[in-house]
């Protein structure tokens, strides 16, 4: 009774044959050496869970356990890697596949282990949690970042909303325990902080900087700072995806698995778009390209082609911009963009659905709990309106007459 890795000849391809009780059960993976590599790893993990009598075959599997590590790494398989080796509408870019990758490997199965997925619960996640918040980074001996936190508690929810689909659970337990944070995740409040918001004119001194001294950048923080997407959203962001003629632009959610939003674009970030491709072509020409089609693969790119770095761009370009239009003592990142643009909305009285559909939120309470504190507006004087009631056949008319 044993899972062992071999080679199929007539297929070409890498294969885990898993033995038991007279029976055989085959799984097959790729050509690559990396395609070894992940299936010894799971014939180590499914031989564990063997040894345990926790993981039987398929029919088996309605009474018998399943095992956490061997479930996480199939979800990894199926819903990240296969997506994008096929390049599938939708797919993970590799920055994200990555972090998923290595959440499974540092910090969730190294706390889930041979659990059950069956009967994970709330208890389980906030004990998951906890070790999250008492774990050190191996590199310096310091408490995880907060966003190492979110990154692995949002993983494991992924990958628990598919034991969800496959009626491994009832509901999703990473759900539940949020539900019931009356805070932030860390019990500090959610609360954006007002110096982390920029109001209008200086949104408007930041990207003239970036105009000046970065103009080759200048579109993507347009596009950022005027629909509010993250950094990792943008960068994603292909012509095929951006129709100028009915304004909009799809996006993939880097924080939901891929999930799909057709932004709607304003007439000032059409313009920019437009020249933003023209500069493009004329690049291409300069080059000796004159056949290079603008509005193939991706919108923003690093000056010399390919994909843009985050991280260059942060250290490159971000920080002097930001030191030019406010000084040494002013410390922002590219996503007070994103904070930015929710305020102004909320500020202008933008209607709460479509912010929270065009930003991505999970729901409108969570923008609101966010944000809701920065809405300036009047504590009094609205008494009065349930009074006053429009006639759809008429003038307002005052009931209190």
């Amino acid at each position: 009774m044993a899972a062992k890795v071999h080679w199929r000849e007539d297929r070409g391809a890498w294969y885990i044959t898993i033995h038991r009780d007279g029976r055989k059960k085959w799984r097959k993976y790729g050509p690559s050496k990396a395609d070894r590599t992940r299936a010894q790893r799971d014939a180590r993990a499914w031989n564990r869970a063997l040894e345990r009598g926790q993981l039987g075959l398929d029919r088996e599997q309605k009474t018998k356990p399943v095992p956490f590590d061997a479930f996480a790494w199939e979800w990894y398989r199926t819903k990240v890697e296969l997506p994008r080796a096929r390049a599938l509408e939708g797919h993970l870019r590799a920055s994200t596949a990555k972090l998923r990758e290595i959440m499974i490997r540092l910090h969730l199965v190294p706390a889930l282990g041979q659990a059950d997925v069956r009967a994970l619960d709330v208890s389980a996640v906030a004990d998951f949690w906890t070790a999250l918040l008492e774990k050190k980074h191996p590199a310096g001996n310091r408490p995880l970042r907060r966003r190492t936190l979110d990154i692995a508690v949002t993983t494991l929810r992924l990958i628990l909303a598919d034991a969800v689909a496959r009626g491994l659970l009832a509901m999703n337990p990473v759900d539940a325990w949020r539900a019931v944070q009356p805070k932030g995740l860390d019990g500090k409040s959610i609360e954006v902080a007002p110096e982390k918001v920029l109001d209008a004119t200086e949104r408007e001194a930041l990207l003239d900087s970036v105009r000046l001294h970065h103009p080759h950048y200048y579109g993507f923080m347009a596009f950022l700072a005027l629909t509010g997407v993250r950094i990792g959203e943008a960068i994603a962001l292909t012509w095929e995806c951006v129709d100028l003629e009915t304004a909009t632009a799809r996006v993939y959610r880097t924080k939901t698995g891929g999930q799909r939003t057709d932004l709607e674009l304003s007439e000032r970030l059409q313009q920019v778009l437009r020249e933003h491709r023209a500069q493009r072509l004329r690049a291409a020409m300069r080059q000796g390209r004159p056949s290079a089609d603008p509005l193939v693969g991706l919108v923003f790119t690093a000056p010399r082609g390919g994909e843009v770095n985050a991280e260059n761009f942060r250290r490159l370009v971000w920080s002097p911009a930001v030191k030019a239009a406010f000084g040494k003592g002013r410390h922002l990142t590219p996503h007070v963009l994103r904070h930015t643009w929710c305020s102004l909305h909320l500020a202008a009285g933008t209607p709460i659905h479509w912010i929270r559909e065009q930003g991505g939120w999970a729901s409108a309470k969570m923008l609101l709990d966010t944000y809701g504190h920065l809405i300036k507006d009047k504590r009094r004087g609205y008494a009065d309106r349930i009074d006053q009631v429009a006639d759809p056949d008429g003038p307002m008319v005052n009931r209190s007459s």
